[in-house]
């Protein structure tokens, strides 16, 4: 059974990822794209380059791309932090909210589609199998 449990949930996670991919299409968003922004959102919209590449669990060479793309579409800005030069922090633009705000929507209404015939009390023991799942895994690094 643990055997199909990692396949299960790749599978399952480049499912959600094609679809949603599928709903955003048209805003001119990939994966990576709205998956940054929304980390960005959640975390406060305001991080330090370096915070956000960890949050993302990605190579900071990797999230420099990203942010070129974003901010040159006007969704985030890019400031030196302080005396270092080198530190750029990172925030959302008000046209990243407004666009955050599409996003969540396609992506709520996906997630109840997904989750049609999922009881609160079955998902519930989804999120804490999966809580405890993550916590064992961040115990390995």
């Amino acid at each position: 059974m643990s055997e199909i449990f990692s396949f299960t949930l790749a599978r399952l996670n480049r499912r959600w990822r094609k679809l949603l991919d599928d709903r955003l299409s048209d805003l001119g968003l990939t994966q990576s794209r709205w998956v940054t922004l929304l980390y960005l959102q959640r975390l406060g919209g305001d991080l330090t380059q370096k915070e956000l590449a960890n949050a993302l669990s990605i190579e900071s060479p990797t999230l420099v791309r990203l942010l070129h793309g974003l901010e040159e579409s006007g969704l985030v800005t890019r400031t030196c932090c302080g005396q270092d030069g080198r530190a750029k922090r990172i925030r959302l633009t008000a046209a990243a909210e407004s666009y955050l705000e599409t996003v969540n929507e396609r992506a709520a209404a996906l997630r109840s589609e997904m989750l049609a015939g999922v009881s609160p009390q079955d998902l519930e023991l989804c999120l804490q199998v999966f809580a405890r799942i993550e916590k064992n895994a961040s115990e390995l690094n």
